[in-house]
């Protein structure tokens, strides 16, 4: 008979390495790797505990059954990349059925990309193809069977007020028959998306294609009741002897792409583990976090201890007085979370207009994530500033440069020597004058950072127009970036991560908007500070976070 122990760990709180212990004690016991299954949700929890056993000596290819719950269900089923939906059939589809679709804003990802989220759950989806697909692959995490399915789509289950109204010009007669025609178009070219994988499983009761004897189930908050009846079935009493469930309801924010806390809670546990102390959040972020928790009556965190540090909690109404007025390091990890793409996307701008590097967080991607772009910005700091630059900063200029623009063979050297100048541990070797063989890299007359910026500006350089306009305006009064570590994204993306300081950005709840939900995704972006926690104030207030402060 099956043992189910359900572990209750708060942010920060060692579940993953609660996980790990529990695992190794099997392994303590006599079983070998292949008698365990560790699934999770996301590739980010299950990178976590494959870091947390490669610490204890554990090699990856002894772990055959680890990954999300796509990776083990594309293992089952022995799918390739031929069998994977790709935006060709999108495409092909859409103007088939006479479906407006925008591929620029669709991500489809590869096979070794499968252990990532997959493509249910764009709230932000817009265009009717965009939002017909997202939806009909959050429905089957939802309701599972076609049928159920379709009773869903005829009350418009799971969208918002604009995308209804985007929807509004098809019957639902019609909106039924697009779903059937896509389901039969897949099955035509035996061709998947994400939960079609779980939903072929469940349907045709097909077993996990490797024994196990114990199950370890991290993240489980984020599944819906496709996964977790997937789950069910592969670790039956017939094969499994013990089962860990790892969750927090609190951080039940992927409701878009079927996740429900009640599905977890639901689970009749043998045994019940709550780990008491959070090693992460500090004393005051965690006051705030145990506030939105009581605001949806939720009482899972008494008797949970927060991190010896008291931490802050500091409300701030001006965000560039604020970074202008106080010494930041960009060395010391940050992140600046906002609740909507959109809003990410001019953060962006405001942060570049007024020169404060920051990288990207999940899907949000900026100049700073490119490393060649971060390595010239430095040099120009550097030089305007009178320090020598770095072989890398060095090099990564080069390579952007022509030939023709460098002496003989320079560009060669750094492509193949690049010791040859500066040393392997980066510092200049054999010339006293360190800014003479800089400059002595170039033809012409290049002898200051002015000159530097001329050569950048011309035709051939490689750099896009928004990256050369940045670096012409660099100078030594800017941030030196060599360890960057400032990061912007929305609070989805920063589920499972942590930083030094957490900017948190206020906002005002949308009618549409789940009050419960919301909460949750604010408790989430609370608790991913180590130290501070900084509420940017909304508009002219109002905000949400606010309250709880």
């Amino acid at each position: 008979m099956r043992k189910i122990i359900k572990i209750l760990g708060k942010p920060g709180t060692g579940k993953t390495t609660t996980l790990a212990d529990k695992m190794l004690e099997k392994i303590n016991e006599g079983h070998s790797f292949d008698d365990i299954m560790f699934i999770t949700y996301s590739r980010s929890a299950s990178r976590a505990m494959y870091q947390k056993l490669y610490e204890k000596e554990i090699e990856r290819k002894q772990l055959r059954n680890f990954g999300t719950i796509y990776k083990l269900a594309n293992k089952t089923l022995n799918l390739s990349d031929e069998n994977y939906i790709g935006i060709d059939d999108f495409i092909k589809f859409s103007n088939e059925e006479g479906v407006m679709f925008d591929p620029s804003m669709f991500n489809v990802r590869k096979l070794n990309e499968v252990d990532e989220f997959g493509l249910s759950g764009d709230s932000s989806a817009y265009v009717e193809g965009n939002i017909l697909f997202n939806w009909w692959q959050y429905l089957k995490c939802v309701f599972v069977t076609n049928d159920r399915i379709e009773k869903a789509i005829r009350c418009f289950y799971g969208l918002n007020y604009n995308q209804q109204k985007t929807l509004s010009h098809r019957s639902v007669d019609h909106l039924i028959s697009l779903y059937q025609l896509w389901e039969d178009y897949k099955k035509s070219k035996r061709k998947y998306e994400y939960q079609d994988m779980l939903q072929e499983i469940l349907l045709e009761q097909i077993e996990y294609v490797d024994p196990f004897l114990f199950a370890f189930v991290d993240e489980a908050h984020d599944f819906g009741s496709l996964q977790i009846k997937v789950l069910n079935m592969w670790c039956s009493d017939d094969y499994a002897r013990e089962e860990y469930i790892c969750y927090d309801p609190l951080q039940t924010i992927y409701r878009f792409t079927g996740s429900n806390p009640n599905v977890v809670a639901g689970i009749e546990a043998d045994e019940h583990i709550v780990l008491g102390k959070s090693f992460r959040v500090p004393e005051k972020p965690w006051m705030v976090a145990t506030r939105l928790a009581k605001y949806i009556n939720d009482d899972s965190m008494d008797g949970i201890k927060p991190s010896d540090k008291v931490g802050r909690v500091v409300f701030v109404d001006d965000l560039l007085s604020f970074l202008k007025n106080n010494k930041w390091d960009t060395s010391i990890s940050t992140f600046f979370l906002l609740r909507r793409n959109e809003d990410v996307r001019n953060l962006m701008n405001f942060m570049e207009r007024n020169r404060f590097p920051v990288r990207g967080i999940g899907r949000t991607y900026t100049i700073w994530d490119i490393k060649y772009f971060r390595d010239v910005y430095n040099l120009l700091v550097c030089l305007d500033r009178g320090i020598v630059p770095g072989r890398e900063e060095v090099r990564s200029l080069v390579l952007r440069l022509p030939a023709s623009l460098l002496k003989r063979g320079v560009k060669q050297d750094f492509k193949t020597r690049k010791y040859k100048y500066w040393g392997e541990d980066g510092s200049v070797k054999l010339f006293e004058d360190k800014f003479s063989l800089f400059y002595g890299l170039f033809r012409g007359d290049v002898g200051s950072v002015h000159d530097v910026k001329d050569v950048i500006i011309q035709p051939k350089v490689k750099f896009s127009n928004s990256q050369r306009r940045y670096l012409l305006n660099t100078s030594g009064r800017d941030l030196l970036t060599r360890d960057l570590k400032w990061f912007t994204g929305t609070f989805h993306a920063s589920k499972g991560l942590e930083a030094e300081n957490v900017f948190l950005f206020d906002y005002s709840l949308r009618d549409d908007w789940d009050l419960l939900d919301e909460t949750r995704l604010s408790y989430v972006g609370v608790t991913r500070t180590l130290d501070s926690c900084f509420v940017v104030g909304y508009r002219d207030g109002g905000g949400f976070i606010e309250q709880f402060i």
